[in-house]
């Protein structure tokens, strides 16, 4: 019998290895999956869930185990090439569906209110397609404003905890992965890995501004532990890894990540200090003062991006438009443009809107009929303009309050909609996937827990 007993417990010591192999080599897999690599891994990413799925159904895995394993994988694919993302979310809803009935709780009033606004906000956004004859165009890019809200109502209804620090920390450890990937591969393989890199992120797929939108959240959200009185491991190292995101932020050239992690790192230090709030506004205006005038100095996007706001300017106020024509291929030329022709644009559609999906050529191909002949097909690069533009007055005040009521009836993400907010004032970040994501999968988050758990 103590021989049975052993060959038994042997057994399922061997079964709890073999649980976590699988699961080590699932984020193992999901964190080589790039462009060139990712159609290779999805089948085994794909082999490695199946096989946990079936350890669930002969009862070697716990179904909740299951499920808080597929939540922090989903969590950490999210800087990682999308499609694997996307699948990883499909097998999750997929299996809350065949587990449906096992899941189903005890019917209780639950509310849905912030999935149920997103679910909205993505009806307002096929009916805009189809008013203005785009029909199902471009309609994909969108689906997580759909597939996001039915994961988490999904989640609700079987009371499904999510741990908003331990999530947090699994998001950080996603982003400095791939920073460990990312730094190894451009120094075997870069042109250049000495000045400001900008194509540093392209491994993955994602330019310096997405790439850089995911450092400036992580590093906002080590904020966000700090002033809650939690850590990513502990607060010398946790200051040590904010620098390090920092650095890798100017590396890269994403000036406005910069800027909108050093605002809600202002915003941090004002909470933590203890004096009364007009000293602390003194002393953050000259902290401000102080590292913009740095980074003006050291910084060579910085000053690069404000030499060349100068020269607009220039331009502008001394109405040398042949200038602008002539240099129509430079960023900040090409930035000022669309800003110019857009709100012209917005003028005359100010109630429906020309449809999201033609906002992009509807003005880039205004800004070239008036002999912009080296300017390159642009978006707005100003989320609220693209969204103001695209869908009128009532999809534009609809999405403020989304924001507004995430404001108001979720204060512990203020770091999180701050550092938003200032991005998306020169990026449309929200006609990507990526971007979309990004956002509103931490929108929901934030809104599932309205406290620090």
């Amino acid at each position: 019998m103590d021989c049975m007993k052993k060959i038994e417990l042997s057994i399922k010591d061997l079964f709890k290895r073999n649980n976590k192999l699988s699961l080590y080599l699932t984020y193992i897999f999901i964190s080589i999956s790039f462009p060139l690599t990712y159609g290779l891994l999805i089948p085994v990413i794909l082999g490695l869930f199946t096989y946990q799925i079936y350890k669930v159904y002969i009862n070697k895995l716990k179904t909740t185990d299951f499920l808080e394993n597929c939540w922090f994988i989903l969590i950490f694919s999210l800087v990682f090439f999308r499609s694997v993302h996307t699948i990883v979310l499909l097998i999750f809803l997929f299996f809350i569906f065949i587990k449906r009935n096992q899941l189903a709780s005890n019917k209780t009033n639950i509310s849905f209110k912030f999935e149920n606004y997103i679910l909205i906000f993505f009806t307002l956004i096929v009916i805009d397609n189809f008013f203005h004859g785009n029909f199902f165009k471009g309609l994909d890019t969108y689906l997580y404003l759909l597939l996001y809200p039915i994961l988490f109502i999904s989640l609700r209804k079987i009371h499904f905890l999510i741990s908003l620090t331990k999530t947090i920390k699994v998001f950080i450890s996603s982003v400095f992965v791939s920073l460990f990937y990312l730094t190894i591969l451009n120094i075997f393989y870069a042109d250049n890995i000495i000045t400001t890199n900008i194509n540093f992120s392209e491994f993955l797929d994602l330019s310096h501004v997405y790439y850089g939108m995911f450092l400036g959240l992580a590093g906002s959200l080590l904020v966000y532990l700090k002033v809650n009185g939690a850590s990513y491991i502990s607060k010398r190292i946790d200051i040590f890894l904010f620098l390090i995101l920092l650095l890798f932020i100017i590396y890269i050239g994403a000036r406005i990540s910069l800027i909108a992690v050093i605002l809600v790192t202002l915003l941090g230090i004002y909470n933590l200090v203890h004096l009364e709030w007009y000293k602390k506004v003194i002393i953050l205006i000259i902290i401000a003062i102080g590292v913009f005038s740095l980074s003006f100095k050291f910084i060579p996007r910085v000053k690069q991006g404000y030499d060349s706001i100068t020269d607009v300017y220039k331009f502008v106020i001394n109405k040398k438009e042949d200038d602008l024509k002539n240099y129509s291929w430079e960023n900040m030329n090409q930035r000022y443009l669309v800003l110019d022709y857009t709100i012209k644009e917005l003028k005359n559609n100010l109630v429906l809107g020309i449809g999201i999906k033609n906002v992009k050529d509807v003005i880039s191909n205004k800004i070239i009929e008036d002999g912009h002949l080296h300017f390159e097909p642009l978006n707005t690069h100003n989320q609220y303009l693209h969204f103001f533009l695209g869908m009128g007055i009532f999809g534009f005040v609809y999405f403020i309050f989304l924001l507004f009521i995430f404001l108001i009836k979720v204060p512990q993400g203020i770091y999180f909609l701050l550092f938003f907010l200032i991005v998306m004032l020169t990026e449309s970040i929200l006609v990507r996937v990526k971007g979309i994501s990004l956002f509103f999968i931490f929108y929901l988050i934030f809104s599932y827990n309205r406290k620090v758990v």
